[in-house]
Order: C-alpha cells, then structure tokens, then sequence
C-alpha cells in the first residue's frame, strides 16, 4: 500500500483510520498473487477539516438611513463550495454577489449565508441591521422611546439634551429628521 506514493510501513487494513493533513491524496495498492499475477487501484481523494470562512463587511450590525444597502463579503474555501443567501428568512433565489444592492423597507432585517464545501463543512453567519430612511418624533414619549432605540446620548432635560448625531441619510426630497410636539431639549449635529 502507497500513501501518497510513499510505501506504506504500518500494517493497514480495511476501516484502519489514517491521519493526513488537509489536501489532495492518493492512495495505491498493489497486490500480487503466489503466481505472480499483480493489480494495482489508485483513489484520489481531498481531505479538508476545514470549515469556509465568510466575512460580511456590509452590512453590519447597524442602523442604515437608506432602503438600498451594497451588499458585500468574501469566502474563504480551497475547494468547492455553494453558497445560499437568506434575507430577513426568505431564501434568495437569484445569485447575489457582493457589490449587489439591496432594496429593503424600513425595519429590522437580517442577512443569513450558509456556505457548505464539497466535504459538507458547513459555515453559518447571520448580520442582524436595521433600515429607517428618516427619523420621524411625534412627542415627548415617542422622542424618549427612539433616544433609548438608537442610543443617543442625554435624557431631553435643559441641562443634558438628547445628542442626535453622525447621520447620513441618502433621500431626495424628503426630510431625513423630522420633530413634532415635543418640549424636548436636544441637539443635532453631523447630520447629512
């Protein structure tokens, strides 16, 4: 028995578990008789304990102010792979490749890939984001409940005022903050 073309020292028989390292083998046999009459069977095989790696750059567990978000990531894998893209617990049908543009409605929305590999290891990654095109407060309540929502600092009062800050909303023709009925102290800046 050659492993890899090296003659096998080690008495190896049938369900004997052998260790090799990630990559392409072969293993030959060579069996001949008391006449002399030989055989010989090669198996080319990959052995691959290594699961895919999937990097999402975007998007991110975030807060977007656009309904289109590009879409990107990588995998890592050294031998075939498929690829399944799950937005918000709907399989995608069609081949989403990175640089793709999603259009998404306001809300929370969550992206799953799936990537199996041609030896069945199985890599999952899930981005839980959330899209709002605009900041809309109607009232005293409704500011202190998106204050506490997206994490802006102050408490509305006179001396500690809600910082709402480092926006950027991609509208046309729209108002991307909007404040009505409310007593509330606050301040915006850095706000595109």
């Amino acid at each position: 028995i050659y492993i890899d073309g090296v003659v096998n020292s080690i008495n190896i028989d049938s369900g004997t578990i052998l260790e090799l390292i990630n990559g392409p083998h072969n293993i030959t046999t060579v069996a001949v008789d008391v006449i002399g009459n030989s055989g010989i069977q090669q198996i080319l095989f990959n052995v691959d304990s290594t699961k895919p790696e999937i990097t999402i750059s975007n998007p991110t567990a975030s807060l977007y102010f656009s309904e289109n978000i590009t879409l990107s990531y990588s995998i890592i894998e050294t031998n075939s792979y498929t690829t399944s893209i799950i937005i918000d617990v709907v399989s995608n049908a069609t081949n989403l490749i990175s640089g793709s543009i999603l259009s998404l409605s306001n809300g929370e929305h969550n992206i799953t890939f799936v990537i199996i590999d041609s030896a069945a290891q199985e890599s999952v990654k899930t981005v839980i984001f959330y899209v709002l095109s605009s900041i809309n407060i109607n009232g005293n309540a409704d500011f202190a409940n998106k204050a506490s929502l997206y994490g802006w600092l102050g408490d509305g009062s006179i001396d500690n005022p809600y910082i709402i800050e480092n926006y950027v909303f991609n509208l046309s023709g729209y108002s991307g903050i909007r404040i009505t009925n409310t007593d509330i102290y606050f301040i915006i800046r850095n706000v595109t």
